[in-house]
């Protein structure tokens, strides 16, 4: 598998970026950044994971692909 370009990744998200800050809806926000990665072309699929300070390890929010 190629390494992604940070900078192509970057590009893709940064339009999310700008959608979340006019909302307070996280889960809508990871849901749109992962297919965003995978509509891309950038990947295939998208896993995104948040800390979880309860049992101190990552929880899976979203997916795509």
């Amino acid at each position: 598998m190629e390494p992604v370009d940070a900078d192509y990744l970057s590009l893709s998200i940064d339009p999310e970026a700008s959608l979340f800050e006019r909302s307070s809806d996280l889960q809508g926000f990871l849901g749109r950044a992962a297919r965003s990665v995978t509509e891309s072309g950038a990947a295939r699929a998208c896993g995104i994971y948040v800390s979880d300070r309860a049992n101190g390890g990552l929880t899976l929010r979203a997916v795509s692909g």
